[in-house]
């Protein structure tokens, strides 16, 4: 039991370290970031992305993800970016990837961004990965007045 205990408190431990070095660099980095983001506009923020995810994306697959996000409307506020977890893949050429989500709120309502970065050889940090969830990107809800629906009869 102790030894258990033990090797769960190392892994905390760990876990808190990791969450540390990386909240001292990334935090700030988001904080910036969101404000560019969030004019919607994708030569904002090609910058930071990193070289390999601008390849495989191309201008006119951003442009259209861009017109989606600016459904969200203008940003209102965002909440301190919280870190998920730290994870390692040896085919890029990036040892590490760091993984955040900052609860957001727009005009249109409450939106998630996930963010996945990576650090440069230079130690600069790139964006890996990006999503926003929110309930605008949902189509429309169907109107509750049943004489709304298809199949509904007029008297």
């Amino acid at each position: 039991v102790a030894l258990g205990v033990l090797v769960v408190a190392s892994f905390w431990a760990f876990l808190r370290y990791e969450q540390s070095k990386w909240d001292a660099r990334v935090i700030p980095f988001l904080d910036r970031y969101l404000v560019e983001l969030t004019t919607w506009d994708p030569a904002r923020v090609h910058d930071d992305w990193a070289p390999e995810v601008l390849e495989q994306v191309p201008p006119e697959k951003t442009e259209r993800l861009f017109l989606a996000f600016r459904k969200l409307g203008a940003l209102k506020s965002h909440e301190r970016p919280r870190f998920l977890n730290v994870s390692t893949n040896t085919r890029v050429p990036y040892p590490s990837f760091v993984t955040y989500q900052v609860p957001m709120k727009f005009e249109t309502g409450p939106a998630l961004l996930t963010v996945q970065l990576v650090r440069d050889p230079s130690g600069r940090l790139r964006i890996w990965f990006l999503n926003i969830n929110a309930e605008a990107f949902l189509p429309a809800a169907p109107s509750e007045d049943p004489s709304a629906s298809p199949g509904a009869s007029s008297p």
